[in-house]
């Protein structure tokens, strides 16, 4: 098992993995893995698939392709951001919530 260095951990403070745990729930690595999936699955293959066939109907073989699978791509990374983001402010909002019931557990035990 990993141990902290000891000058690093006071008594009351629980060791690194299960602040992790506590921190990233299950929950939110899984919502954020799905998001990030079809995030990228639609807006890149989306956007060749859909260049590809718009490239058939307008005859201008690669242009499309290339600009929509370019613009699938950006989209993607900033979309992506944007849910790696949300997903953050979850987790912090679930380690809050952790640390404070921790806190008052301390406190209880302390009176």
């Amino acid at each position: 098992m990993l141990e902290s260095p000891r000058f690093m951990r006071s008594r009351n403070t629980d060791h690194p993995m299960v602040i992790f745990k506590n921190a990233f729930p299950p929950t939110v690595i899984g919502a954020m893995v799905v998001q990030v999936a079809l995030i990228n699955g639609v807006l890149i293959l989306g956007g060749v698939f859909g260049g590809i066939y718009l490239d058939r109907q307008f005859g201008s073989k690669p242009l499309l392709t290339l600009a929509l699978g370019i613009g699938g791509a950006i989209a993607a990374g900033v979309l992506t951001f944007v849910a790696a983001m949300r997903t953050v402010k979850r987790a912090r909002e679930a380690y809050l919530k952790y640390a404070d019931g921790r806190q008052q557990e301390t406190s209880e035990a302390h009176s």
